[in-house]
């Protein structure tokens, strides 16, 4: 009941005309803070979110930055998502929008507003102002170093000259940036198997402890343990919106809707089918178009995107895109014992491969080595 009224108080403010012109200069009542979102249910929300908020009450000013927009009418949006050439840039949104948003998404917001004096604030607010001018505005994003967080743990740098020393303890060094996106998605497993199939050698790079907080909960974890450089705590006080927060989503699926037991039953199938001909030609043939697809969709993240992270992707030791190519010919069986062998040779290197590779595709790659050994056999004349 008290959310319920919250959302409705909120949403009818929100009604509220907001000041589209916002001052050159902060009063000395204004406050900046840090808002961090809670992770939604859906993929897009599934990481949380940070912005900053600046409140003025004498200059009705009360509006939030967020460094995370795009554009769903850029012309090619597809395309330019797919290649990592899409813009995003900087969106002033009114603060009760904001929360507004979140209390229908039913999530949180924590807010830490920092302790600067006025001065900083001034500095900390032309920043921002600044950086809403259309020829600073826009920017590739990067999921992992130039996003919504990673761009305000810069301009906290900036705002101190290089002077602020981030507290990193606390942090789980050694985590590398795969391991640290395996956190986030243990109630989605599909999504967590399909980027690490996506998801390249570059993923597997030990994190730095600024690297961490490409993540919105750990920028608000270290910017909360920090201190500016006259030694205050960066942070002065930190609330949750609403009072009492919503519950964190349940979405965990049962263990037979997993990528691990999916590809575990279709493979002992697979490997049971090897025995009859007709089942071995049905075999090949979906494995064929699967293999060679996803393939090829690696292929072009690793030399057709300016993806960093979807480069030097060693799935396609198994998922070969030749597939497509030979696959329906003659020499189809030759290029099976090719991907038999390939299989194995991951299989039995598997914790020498400089990239984590799913272990979902072990049943999977069992299978592939079934089917080499199967066209060994054909083309050496026996067990047709």
């Amino acid at each position: 009941m008290k959310n319920g009224l919250w959302i409705l108080f909120v949403a009818l403010a929100g009604l509220c005309p907001a000041q589209t012109r916002p001052p050159a200069v902060l009063s000395d009542s204004a406050r900046i803070s840090l808002l961090t979102g809670s992770a939604g249910s859906d993929l897009y929300s599934i990481f949380g979110h940070s912005a900053i908020h600046v409140y003025d009450p004498v200059n009705r000013l009360d509006r939030c930055y967020n460094y995370g927009t795009f554009d769903l009418d850029q012309p090619n949006f597809y395309l330019l998502f797919l290649r990592g050439k899409l813009l995003y840039f900087v969106n002033p949104e009114p603060y009760k929008a904001l929360v507004y948003g979140y209390s229908i998404e039913q999530r949180n917001l924590q807010e830490q507003e920092l302790h600067l004096n006025d001065s900083l604030k001034q500095r900390l607010y032309e920043l921002l102002q600044e950086n809403l001018q259309e020829e600073n505005r826009y920017y590739l994003y990067d999921f992992f170093y130039d996003n919504c967080s990673t761009r305000i743990r810069e301009m906290f740098k900036t705002l101190y000259a290089g002077q602020l020393a981030y507290n990193y303890e606390g942090l789980p060094v050694g985590s590398t940036m795969r391991e640290l996106l395996h956190a986030k998605l243990g109630a989605i497993p599909w999504t967590r198997f399909g980027m690490d199939l996506i998801l390249g050698q570059p993923t597997d790079k030990v994190a730095t402890p600024d690297d961490f907080m490409f993540l919105p909960d750990y920028l608000h974890d270290v910017v909360g343990r920090t201190n500016t450089p006259d030694g205050q705590p960066l942070v002065a006080r930190e609330w949750m919106t609403p009072d009492t927060p919503f519950p964190p989503p349940n979405t965990q699926p049962p263990f037979y809707a997993q990528p691990w037991f999916a590809l575990l039953l279709v493979s002992v199938l697979g490997l049971l089918l090897l025995r009859f001909e007709t089942g071995r030609r049905r075999v090949e043939n979906i494995l064929t178009v699967v293999l060679g697809v996803s393939g090829l969709i690696m292929l072009f993240m690793w030399v057709g995107t300016d993806h960093v992270t979807t480069k030097t992707n060693w799935n396609l030791l198994w998922a070969l895109p030749t597939h497509l190519v030979f696959g329906f010919t003659a020499l189809r069986r030759y290029h099976w014992m090719v991907a038999g062998v390939l299989a194995a040779g991951v299989l039995l290197g598997w914790l020498f491969i400089p990239q984590q590779l799913p272990v979902e595709i072990i049943p999977l790659l069992v299978l592939i080595v079934g089917v080499g050994v199967k066209g060994y056999f054909g083309v050496r004349g026996v067990g047709r």
